[in-house]
């Protein structure tokens, strides 16, 4: 060991010996400048998690971003393996107390989508059921964990697995303190716009919308249209025609007074190349998702009588 890092292990052991404000702002500044990668900085980020196994939970909880982040990494293996036992033990309270813990450290919270669909799917489905309550704080981890950014970015490899996690949000909105369809939608919203081509979390979207005649007018199929219209012309005009289906479907309880929405919709789609095959494709494409109530009125035809053209 050089010099150098022989002081870095020592400025690290200054910093984590014991809990303080002072030592959590150098091990932060620290952390930052290491490579995961690397086969020093691996060693030092573990020295400096061994330090940190003998803190108190509620320091735990003050961790800055890259130290937290180290410590998630760590953290999350093990709880996957406790997850594992808890499973095979029927140890319910223990299985949604595990989840919730790991949700709470994950390094970044937008990736534990495919997690979440997992234990949703399989005995965690059966086991939340049981235990709305353990659900509810499980649901209030997650999201509280994620921004409510009304636009985010994406760095590449990011998107489809945080889309995952709204996604999942969304399915769980339902009976518990996130009962609302504005909330429901807002969370497939925002799948979509992490991901446009998570066909799953479009259908159900749709599906939403038809059954509450409602959606979360912040984040619509249409902004999220005009985020891929450049690089994906032809994806990009079916969120526009299913945002005019949408549109309608909310508006068309109103009468007349809402006409002008769903029309300048629809013409909006047919400006940018919806034809009368692209509208039949669509009427066949909520048959293929398994939706199949549509609004009185989404027929054959529909495109040509309420656009303005």
């Amino acid at each position: 060991m050089t010099r150098e890092e022989d002081d870095r292990f020592g400025e690290l052991r200054s910093a984590l010996q014991e809990p303080s404000d002072d030592g959590l702002e150098r091990a932060e500044a620290l952390f930052a400048m290491l490579d995961p990668e690397g086969e020093q900085d691996r060693l030092l980020i573990s020295y400096g998690l061994d330090l940190l196994e003998q803190w108190d939970e509620e320091w735990l909880d003050m961790l800055p971003q890259h130290v937290a982040r180290a410590w998630g990494t760590r953290r999350v293996p093990e709880l996957k393996v406790a997850l594992n036992m808890a499973l095979r033990r029927c140890e319910e309270d223990r299985v949604l107390e595990i989840m919730r813990d790991m949700a709470h450290v994950h390094p970044d919270i937008r990736l534990f989508g495919p997690d979440l669909l997992e234990f949703d799917r399989g005995e965690g489905g059966r086991i939340a059921a049981a235990n709305p309550r353990g659900l509810s704080a499980l649901i209030n981890e997650v999201s509280e964990r994620i921004g409510n950014n009304l636009r985010d970015a994406y760095e590449p490899g990011i998107g489809a697995l945080a889309s995952q996690t709204y996604q999942w949000l969304a399915m769980n909105a339902h009976d518990y303190n996130y009962s609302d369809a504005d909330t429901a939608t807002w969370w497939l919203a925002k799948a979509l716009e992490a991901n446009p081509y998570n066909e799953e979390a479009l259908a159900m979207y749709m599906q939403e919308v038809f059954d509450t005649d409602y959606f979360c007018t912040s984040l619509q199929l249409g902004d999220i249209a005009e985020l891929i219209q450049e690089q994906d012309r032809e994806h990009g005009l079916t969120l526009n025609m299913l945002d005019a289906v949408a549109n309608y479907a909310v508006c068309a309880p109103f009468g007349d007074r809402y006409t002008h929405v769903w029309t300048n919709s629809v013409q909006h789609s047919n400006d940018l190349g919806a034809t009368s095959e692209r509208w039949h494709r669509l009427l066949r494409w909520f048959g293929e998702q398994g939706i199949d109530y549509i609004p009185d009125g989404v027929d054959e035809g529909w495109w040509e009588r309420t656009s303005q053209g």
